[in-house]
């Protein structure tokens, strides 16, 4: 672990760089996961990369680019709460991955950036999030 010393706009600040370990899998060459941080900054890490995490523990492994244009498929111009259509909107689902819902058309809706965050704070109140 190594530490230096940052200056800039009157403020100095200590920033802790530590090497990141490697996933223990053979011939694998992927950086560890981060696990937790601890209480003086550094972090802690997993003994493997995500990959070969979500090998183990039978977790489905999506490429990015596949999910990516699922999401793209499945999203419709503007929000649907707002009706906001400046950019490209978040693709949210409403039954959560972790509880088992997917990226299939009745389970997701097109929200802005902002209304999906209101939402994840559970400030956003929609009659189409009842449904």
């Amino acid at each position: 672990m190594t530490t230096t010393n940052l200056t800039g706009r009157g403020k100095t600040s200590l920033i802790i760089m530590e090497k990141r370990p490697l996933c223990i899998v053979n011939e694998c060459n992927n950086l560890a996961m981060i696990k937790y941080r601890h209480k003086d900054g550094t972090n802690g890490y997993d003994k493997m990369c995500s990959t070969h995490h979500r090998r183990k523990y039978n977790m489905p492994i999506c490429p990015k680019d596949k999910l990516g244009r699922i999401k793209s498929q499945l999203r419709k111009p503007g929000c649907e709460t707002c009706g906001w259509n400046k950019a490209e909107c978040d693709v949210h689902r409403v039954i959560y991955g972790c509880d088992g819902g997917e990226y299939v058309p009745s389970n997701v809706l097109t929200l802005c950036p902002n209304c999906h965050r209101l939402l994840h704070r559970s400030l956003l109140k929609n009659e189409l999030l009842a449904g």
